[in-house]
């Protein structure tokens, strides 16, 4: 999540925080960094559960090479759910729900429907303009296929706090694919 602030950092020792917490510090370490007055607003950027897992285990795979080559995203999957955080934190917490992250107070944005939205909240919350659009192209370069049963039942399942919490991403008329745009 992305915060607004007004007041200083408080004084005194920092709590202690793990030590990937810069790249997703969780809502939790975040209440313990911040008293609740330190941020005027805060915004968060959600993405389709499917769409997010299924993007982080490319990520892992191809560009940081924690996963095997040769494993496909249906059977490596389910090992998810037995991550404990070290494990978690290995993956830079890619495979967390993202309500974990996610301050109650935060205004939620999703990626699917673009950053229109998002650059109309913050110029109303700061009351300034922007006048260019903010483009946005994922980098993966795998063929998105539709989810078996078995990955759809356990996406469900294992993010179901995710889907409780922001519901299921708006349907919009271009939705953003894992693949490249052709030229």
């Amino acid at each position: 999540p992305g915060g607004l602030s007004g007041p200083q950092i408080p004084a005194g020792k920092p709590p202690q925080l793990e030590p990937h917490f810069t790249k997703h510090i969780s809502a939790q370490q975040l209440d313990r960094l911040f008293p609740p007055s330190f941020f005027d607003d805060g915004f968060a950027f959600i993405r389709d559960p499917l769409a997010r897992v299924r993007s982080a285990f490319h990520y892992h795979q191809s560009k940081r090479r924690k996963i095997p080559e040769d494993e496909s995203f249906e059977a490596w999957l389910p090992r998810i759910a037995n991550f404990d955080k070290q494990t978690h934190a290995r993956f830079d917490d890619h495979f967390r729900p993202q309500s974990t992250f996610v301050p109650d107070w935060c205004k939620i944005f999703w990626l699917e429907e673009g950053f229109d939205s998002f650059i109309l909240w913050l110029d109303e919350w700061t009351g300034t303009t922007h006048p260019g659009r903010m483009g946005h192209v994922l980098h993966g370069k795998y063929t998105v296929t539709p989810p078996s049963d078995t990955v759809l039942h356990f996406v469900q399942g294992y993010y179901a706090e995710d889907y409780a919490r922001f519901g299921t991403p708006p349907a919009v008329a271009a939705p953003i694919t894992d693949s490249p745009p052709s030229n």
